[in-house]
């Protein structure tokens, strides 16, 4: 398993906070960053049925899982 430090994604939030006037002002959490990439990856044309992969082994392919 992946372990990243809780810091470095911290800052990381901070950065792509900074970085959008529309996040400006707001909590940007894994939670929200996993959200928007699953928005971005539909609004794309990617299939539902690749970004959420398979749901019993929680693993998908470009996204959520």
């Amino acid at each position: 398993m992946l372990s990243i430090d809780y810091q470095y994604l911290t800052d990381l939030f901070a950065e792509i906070r900074g970085q959008f006037d529309f996040l400006r002002g707001k909590k940007f959490t894994p939670h929200f960053a996993r959200k928007t990439h699953v928005n971005v990856l539909r609004e794309a044309g990617v299939p539902l049925e690749i970004i959420a992969g398979d749901a019993r082994a929680g693993e998908g392919y470009v996204g959520v899982g």
